[in-house]
């Protein structure tokens, strides 16, 4: 019973998942039906059926970390206690300022973590459902994994399986940017024991007139030497993350202008190859022992 207890608390139930578990009918009302029928659901069926879902991934719900504004941090700094750790990151429109932030959790549907404050059984017993059944995402707010990471304790930690994050097109990427990142690669892989999946977005450059039709694909042999080259820094610093159990790697697509030099030319054809020879590679060097 505590386990679905906290289960229910601490991962988001729709009003689907609780009719694939059999918990209510498809056709009568979620908050009406909830109290009467979720408690009175088989305990092993529905611990069961979670723990099939969660193992093949499927629907597997993502925190979204970001780092917050930093002029809403300014704003409520004065009257809000901040226990996070706080951090620079740049602002305004043209990222021309550094300021001081932290890091918040985007969206709805939070989890009840306030559960976890009840006591130390209630804590130990609750604690890895929390971090192992969530996607930890942080788009390209990379700056905000390492102080998301070192503010939790050793055991929750152990619990994190999954992250996602996106990488920045490195023609446009800054000196911060590529330290962000750095910082972030070297803090998945020395902190985060029982990481299994990554989920890496990579910014696509596509011409938006002519498109990658006259773009010829890198192939895998000439990606494994591109990759050593000192514009592809980035990659190094991603490499030094190692025996994952799955390693998706999704260009994300942005329309740009027909390259204007010999380093956009590079990166367009090398987007063109994301999905294909550079994820071949990389997928050798980081999955398995």
């Amino acid at each position: 019973m505590r386990l679905e207890i906290y289960e229910y608390l601490l991962t988001p139930a729709t009003s689907n998942d609780f009719v694939a578990l059999g918990c209510v009918d498809s056709n009568q009302d979620l908050t009406s039906t909830i109290n009467r029928r979720y408690i009175r659901s088989s305990v092993g069926a529905r611990v069961a059926e979670s723990e099939r879902r969660h193992s093949t991934n499927e629907d597997l719900p993502t925190l979204e970390i970001r780092a917050l504004d930093p002029s809403s941090f300014l704003a409520s700094n004065q009257r809000l206690n901040y226990q996070r750790t706080r951090f620079y990151t740049r602002a305004d429109r043209f990222r021309g300022r550094t300021m001081e932030t932290t890091y918040w959790v985007e969206g709805e549907g939070k989890p009840q973590a306030a559960i976890l404050q009840v006591n130390r059984q209630i804590r130990r017993e609750a604690l890895p459902l929390l971090y192992s059944r969530y996607r930890f995402g942080f788009d390209i707010h990379v700056e905000a994994l390492p102080p998301f990471i070192s503010d939790l304790t050793a055991e929750a930690r152990k619990c994190i399986r999954r992250v996602a994050m996106t990488k920045r097109a490195a023609p446009f990427a800054k000196d911060y940017d590529c330290a962000e990142w750095a910082n972030a690669c070297k803090c998945l892989a020395t902190m985060l024991p029982a990481l299994e999946e990554l989920k890496l977005y990579v910014v696509a450059c596509k011409p938006s007139r002519e498109g990658w039709h006259d773009i010829e694909p890198i192939e895998k042999e000439d990606m494994e030497r591109m990759i050593q080259e000192p514009s592809f820094e980035w990659v190094r610093d991603l490499l030094q993350i190692r025996g994952l159990k799955k390693l998706d790697i999704q260009p994300q697509v942005e329309k740009c202008m027909s390259p204007g030099s010999n380093a956009m030319f590079h990166w367009i054809r090398f987007s063109k190859s994301i999905a294909s020879s550079f994820t071949d590679v990389v997928r050798a060097l980081m999955v398995g022992d």
